[in-house]
Parts: structure tokens; C-alpha cells; sequence
């Protein structure tokens, strides 16, 4: 059957706006990997041939931002900054889910070879608890921060999960960030494993609050919050409130053999 033409326009059209509100989504590529000899893990997002995210070094735990591009063929090129400042550059190629290339930290200096892989990992040979604290003191704004996180996972489900996170000012109370297995719930994912804020009153999911953890044989790495989906930062789900106002949450970098963890800055 032929459609008329208003018909087929009109379905044209409706197809055309499917395929840009999905273009218009940028899917989080998680990526784990070396610098050289150096671990690494990345969180990328891509809308097009746009990328943007960040990276970090496993040993140093703060992250360093990335912008840049992607070809059609999977050629890639990311510029790095810290404080808006370039300090280095990738180059290379993406080929069914891995990054290979070389980093430069100047167009002169020797290249270090990289290898990334996007991770897809939903820890079902994981189990194990996990009970680790990290505090640190900034003598120059004079605030103490702590962080403390209760896991057990036993073959990728979550038994149990609490985390803490706080800041004082000094001569002031603590104010604080408070999660725990109760509020969530564990649904499907594509990577790591995904809590979930639970709705109020049985409704459907408020999804303002997602906890992601993530991991290779190193590291786990627990994620607070979505940055790509709106309002995902974890701080309320409808009547819920989880942080205090002058609060936010840090990822949490949980070295699985010393069993120490880090804030992610």
C-alpha cells in the first residue's frame, strides 16, 4: 500500500526527530586501561563525533578532563587539561570497544603507548566485604573530610552498602552525606553493577540517585551520581534527602588489594 503524500512526510518526519533525540543522548563509555605502564580508568561520554569526559591515574585519584573528536572510521584525538591548562594529547583508534594510540604530554616528548578497554564487566566474579575510611585535612580553607564505605557483594549482588561522606570547617559540626542498601535497589546494567534510588510510597523509581561500581582486578570504582542524566547527583530523591545542603559526593577508588580507598577529586 502506497501512503499519501502528507502521510509519508509525516512519517519522515517523526523518523528524522527519533533519530536526532537519540544522537542527542550521550551514551557513558567507561574505560579501563594503561599509560604506558601506568593504570588508568575513564569515564567518556560521545554525542556524535564529540567526546568529552575525564580520566584518572589509579595511583593519584584526581581527574583530569578530555575533549576532542572521533571519526567515522574510529580515529580519535583528545586534548587533556588541568585548570584549563593543555598537558597532554591522545591519538589513536577505536576497533570493537578498545582504545589504542599514544599519549604526549608535548608534540616533542617521546609517545607512551595506550591501551583502553571499554568495560562491560558486571562483576558476577566478584565477592568479597570491603570496609575502608579516608580523611584529609585542607590547612589552607581549614576543612577536614572524611569518607567511609561498608561493601559486601557475593557473586555481583550487593548484600550490603553504606557510605558516609562529610566536611567540617573547623570549630563547626560536621555536615554530611548518608546512603545506605535501604534506599536502592539493584537493577540491570551494561556495566559494573547499578543501584538504583527506590520510589516513594511504591511509585516508580524517582531516578535521582544512581550508585554505579565499577572495577577490574585492581580497583573498584564507586560512582555517586550520573553527571549525564539530569539531576542525578544523588543528593535527594523525593521526600529523601541524603546530603546536607553545603555537600556533594566524591567517587570513592578502592584499591582491592590493600583494600585502602581514595576520594576522586
Amino acid at each position: 500500500m502506497q501512503l499519501s503524500r502528507p502521510t509519508a512526510i509525516r512519517s519522515l518526519i517523526v523518523a528524522m526527530l527519533l533519530v536526532m533525540a537519540q544522537s542527542a543522548l550521550a551514551d557513558t563509555i567507561y574505560l579501563f586501561g594503561q599509560i604506558g605502564e601506568f593504570p588508568i580508568s575513564a569515564s567518556m561520554e560521545r554525542k556524535g563525533k564529540e567526546l568529552s569526559g575525564w580520566y584518572f591515574y589509579h595511583s593519584q585519584a584526581k581527574q583530569i578532563s578530555l575533549e576532542g573528536h572521533i571519526d567515522d572510521k574510529g580515529t580519535f584525538h583528545l586534548e587533556e587539561t588541568i585548570n584549563y591548562k593543555k598537558t597532554g594529547s591522545f591519538e589513536g583508534s577505536v576497533k570493537q570497544g578498545r582504545w589504542t594510540g599514544t599519549w604526549r604530554k608535548t608534540i616533542d616528548a617521546a609517545p607512551l603507548p595506550v591501551y583502553l578497554e571499554e568495560n562491560h564487566n558486571r562483576l558476577k566474579d566478584v565477592s568479597g566485604k570491603y570496609d575502608c575510611t579516608t580523611k584529609e585535612r585542607d590547612a589552607q580553607f581549614h576543612y577536614t573530610y572524611r569518607r567511609t564505605l561498608k561493601l559486601a557483594i557475593a557473586a555481583g549482588i550487593v548484600k550490603e552498602f553504606h557510605s558516609d561522606q562529610g566536611a567540617a570547617l573547623d570549630g563547626y559540626e560536621e555536615e554530611t552525606c548518608s546512603i545506605e542498601l535501604a534506599s536502592m535497589k539493584q537493577v540491570a546494567s551494561k556495566a559494573g553493577i547499578l543501584l538504583q534510588s527506590k520510589g516513594d510510597n511504591g511509585e516508580e523509581e524517582a531516578k535521582k540517585c544512581t550508585v554505579r561500581i565499577l572495577g577490574d582486578k585492581d580497583i573498584l570504582w564507586i560512582r555517586f551520581g550520573d553527571t549525564s542524566k539530569e539531576g542525578d547527583d544523588c543528593r535527594s530523591t523525593d521526600s529523601r534527602m541524603f546530603c546536607s545542603p553545603r555537600i556533594f559526593w566524591n567517587d570513592l577508588i578502592l584499591d582491592r588489594r590493600t583494600l585502602k580507598c581514595k576520594a576522586l577529586k
